[in-house]
């Protein structure tokens, strides 16, 4: 294998884009990406890396680190920091073709950058690559084995000591890495399919209905083969919570929580003057299935309660959606993709999490603790979390407790008081930047321990 990967890879084109030192921002505007991959490799990290036995990661994914919106972008754009501040990180991004824009934090200078386009699907083909292939749904939407092609060449002994692949869907880009590997499965995809087929109230009737309930029992059945391919070969399998450790049933399972950067001072938002019509605000990608089922809860089950006593009441919605033309009752304002969600944190009287499916810790509810906003969630909606009902947010599960809820929130100023307080300080605890360093190095250290000599520190 020659000793320049890139180099010898026609899908990965050198980038003149400047970057500046890590953490700081660079002197000018990166430039737009090409077509194909590109790669920079910083004079100053070039020379750190030869300098130092540092510890040489490959992170591969197929999420990008920027904007930080939504959550899966933010924990994305973490894990890389957190990996750069104990070694020298090749980042590799393998996107769908029509996506566009930087991958990456302007701020954050790992040792390389590289991106890799591959083709996206439309509905029939992705389809008929489902029912003929072995992979979940998610995971024939977009071409990501494509990727293997371009990254196969960047994941042997002379060029990394560590692969890091996240979330599963990237799996296929790295899997086939001569080095010791970590993958971040962040969710459990198959303990929501299992959550979702219990109850088949979560499917629309008719038809597509029974279309979605046999993806998602094949989709079961996927998820669950793939993982055990996953736990065969990776050296540690990172989750977000220990709950969900314990869903993987593995010794080599580690959790890297959720955690969200802590607000300036200025930022943080306190209890709401009585001055606006109460509202609660949902944020979430609403092409996400669980998402959507949360809306559908709220909209036709919880709202028409909490307006009986409070027909002012506002909802507003927040993230990225396929509704169209769709209407929605006058009091529910649906945004869609926003630049930043701070107006709506500071316009809102709470945040709501109903979610009915799904793992991990929720970035939205630490999003919220960190702002000092009272959170209301389902027992599902704040898994994860070492949060506790009544003192740090409010459990609810069925409609007329939810509602319940909503309403005592709005109207107890020193509830509101007592559960932003208990929730920040669980906040600083547990869910900032520091906590997922420490517990990053830890993972690393696991997964290198046959490794070598290097250090994870320069």
């Amino acid at each position: 294998m020659t000793n320049n990967p890139i180099a010898a890879n026609p899908n990965i084109e050198p980038s003149t884009e400047p970057r500046g030192e890590p953490g700081a921002a660079p002197e000018q505007a990166r430039s737009e990406p090409t077509n194909a991959a590109r790669v920079h490799v910083s004079d100053e990290t070039e020379a750190k890396h030869h300098q130092a036995a540092r510890l040489r990661i490959r992170f591969i994914t197929t999420r990008p680190a920027w904007p930080l919106y939504p959550g899966y972008r933010l924990r994305t754009s973490n894990l890389l920091r957190a990996l750069c501040e104990i070694a020298d990180v090749d980042a590799t991004f393998v996107v769908p073709d029509d996506e566009h824009g930087e991958v990456c934090p302007p701020d954050l200078v790992p040792h390389s950058v590289q991106i890799v386009r591959v083709p996206r699907l439309s509905t029939i083909p992705a389809l008929v690559r489902w029912a003929r292939g072995k992979l979940p749904m998610p995971m024939t939407k977009v071409d990501w084995t494509a990727a293997a092609e371009s990254t196969e060449t960047l994941v042997g002994p002379d060029t990394c000591d560590l692969v890091f692949i996240t979330p599963s869907t990237a799996w296929k880009a790295g899997s086939m890495a001569r080095v010791p590997i970590i993958v971040d499965l962040d969710d459990l995809d198959d303990f929501k399919i299992e959550h979702r087929i219990s109850d088949r109230s979560n499917y629309p009737s008719g038809l597509k209905g029974l279309a979605e309930q046999i993806i998602d029992r094949v989709d079961l059945r996927r998820w669950r083969h793939l993982y055990a391919e996953v736990k065969t070969t990776a050296r540690c399998v990172v989750v977000c919570s220990a709950t969900d450790i314990e869903r993987l049933a593995v010794p080599h399972a580690r959790a890297l929580p959720n955690v969200y950067p802590v607000p300036a001072a200025t930022e943080v938002i306190q209890a709401r003057a009585k001055t606006t019509s109460p509202s609660a605000l949902l944020v979430g990608d609403l092409t996400y299935r669980p998402n959507l089922e949360a809306l559908a809860f709220l909209q036709e089950s919880v709202m028409p309660i909490v307006w009986e006593s409070r027909p002012d009441f506002e909802l507003h919605v927040v993230g990225k959606n396929e509704f169209g033309d769709r209407s929605f009752d006058k009091r529910i304002s649906v945004h869609g993709v926003v630049d930043s969600v701070t107006p709506f944190l500071e316009g809102t009287w709470m945040v709501v999490a109903p979610l009915r499916s799904g793992g991990g810790t929720r970035i939205k509810i630490l999003e919220a603790f960190a702002h000092r906003i009272p959170v209301i969630a389902t027992t599902v909606g704040c898994e994860g979390l070492a949060a506790v009902d009544g003192k740090d947010l409010l459990v609810a599960d069925n409609p007329a407790d939810f509602a319940r809820a909503v309403l005592k929130v709005a109207e107890n100023p020193s509830l509101i008081a007592d559960l932003t307080n208990n929730a920040y300080q669980l906040f600083r605890s547990n869910y900032t930047f520091s906590a997922l360093c420490s517990s990053v190095e830890q993972v690393v250290g696991f997964a290198t321990t046959e490794v070598g000599n290097l250090s994870l520190r320069q």
